[in-house]
């Protein structure tokens, strides 16, 4: 019985909200280029602490252990990602989303720390942090003051959630594997990541968040989407998924440098 109570307090808690950012096809993608742009010894760390397995392969935990009551304390940041001004400034929304939830992951592994710490602990930490990363830079997890976020849209015929039709965007522009998303967009510069990955989460978040307005500027609700929207938006979803690849790498080499 506590088992179900918790479970439909969770699904109360998400009921209005599309919980998953991107589905495991991205996840997997922003993973896979973190993977490629790891340092050699963080890599050894962290599968190590995976018990061998790849970030790739827990890219999606989150999503996985959603209705088990013994991660019931994950669920209230991952169903809340970041929370913005009506001029794209990050609000603040204490412990309880996922951006400060990566921070406060950061702050409690960072400096050595991880190795004070139950080994199992870290893995969740780990899990969550490669999750959450992927989460804060998915468009539609930007919760925007006075812009309407909810609202339907036609894809092929079929009504959806526009938050669901941005979620699936990486398995709808590009016919690719995560490992394709890997050797195409883990092509910046030198330059370029360290740009990418200057600043902090927070300053991540803005940035995603003004890059993507396209997305929304170019949608009407219960507008019909196919190809042309999906053409346009293309070049700037490959540009965020990259990012995203590129400071879950810089965050995880920073940790276990």
């Amino acid at each position: 019985m506590k088992r179900l109570l918790v479970i439909f307090a969770l699904l109360a808690s998400i009921s209005s909200y599309d919980a998953s950012a991107w589905g495991r096809h991205g996840h997997d993608a922003i993973a896979y280029i973190a993977e490629l742009n790891l340092n050699p010894r963080t890599k050894e760390i962290v599968e190590n602490y995976l018990d061998g397995k790849s970030i790739v392969y827990v890219a999606s935990w989150p999503d996985q252990i959603r209705f088990i009551h013994e991660y019931a304390h994950i669920y209230p940041s991952h169903s809340h990602i970041a929370l913005l001004d009506e001029n794209l400034k990050v609000l603040p929304r204490g412990a309880s989303d996922a951006l400060n939830m990566s921070m406060d992951i950061i702050e409690s592994l960072s400096d050595g720390k991880y190795t004070q710490l139950p080994d199992s602990l870290v893995a969740e930490k780990i899990k969550i942090l490669v999750h959450f990363i992927g989460d804060i830079h998915c468009p539609v997890h930007h919760r925007v003051q006075g812009r309407k976020e909810s609202f339907r849209v036609i894809s092929n015929g079929q009504k959806m959630s526009f938050h669901h039709y941005i979620d699936s965007m990486p398995s709808i522009i590009h016919d690719w594997s995560y490992m394709e998303y890997g050797h195409q967009l883990s092509r910046f510069s030198p330059a370029k990541v360290q740009d990418v990955t200057s600043g902090d989460l927070p300053s991540w978040v803005e940035k995603t968040a003004r890059m993507a307005l396209p997305v929304w500027d170019m949608v009407e609700p219960d507008g019909e989407l196919g190809k042309p929207y999906e053409y346009e938006v293309m070049p700037l979803f490959d540009e965020i998924i990259a990012s995203a690849g590129y400071r879950l790498a810089f965050v995880l080499n920073s940790i276990f440098k």
